[in-house]
């Protein structure tokens, strides 16, 4: 059940212009680096989109189940300013990876230090058992064991295919 916080819907409001070619909420009031609305919640700064999707759709960012399946707050519009709930929806590492590549919004890509190749190589040798120390060893462009144990969980690089070449 979504929560009830008239003040909560009240402070957001007051900062919600609406888009009526696209019905997205913008956030007027500050935004992060990122483009993304933020605001004081529960004695902390947290991203706008996050406030309205715990306010509307039930989501809890403070459980454990949502750390462990390590949930986000996603856009179906695209638009980091945008809190309107039926503009949300939540998902994975995976999903989150695959919507900001498709949309060209995320700087993550461009500070990458692998190609798609380079992470299917680590993923064939990880296939074959080899240690994560030994892959380091034998790759040759440069990585550490934390990358090849992130790749290996699915953390990072999630959104490359495997196999694309």
């Amino acid at each position: 059940m979504a929560h009830v916080d008239t003040y909560l819907e009240r402070r957001m409001f007051a900062k919600r212009l609406i888009d009526d070619s696209t019905g997205c909420w913008n956030w007027t009031g500050y935004c992060d680096d990122s483009g993304y609305g933020a605001m004081a919640f529960q004695g902390r700064s947290e991203r706008v989109h996050r406030v309205a999707a715990w306010l509307w759709l039930d989501y809890d960012f403070e459980q454990p189940d949502v750390w462990a399946m390590r949930l986000h707050v996603l856009h179906h519009c695209n638009n980091p300013r945008c809190f309107n709930p039926e503009h949300l929806y939540l998902g994975d590492n995976v999903a989150n990876s695959s919507d900001a590549r498709k949309a060209g919004t995320t700087a993550k890509h461009s500070l990458r230090k692998l190609t798609d190749e380079q992470v299917n190589e680590i993923r064939n040798l990880l296939d074959l058992g080899v240690p994560h120390r030994k892959i380091v060893e034998v790759v040759d462009f440069e990585t550490n064991t934390q990358t090849v144990s992130m790749i290996r969980r699915g953390l990072y690089y999630a959104d490359v295919k495997k196999g694309s070449e």
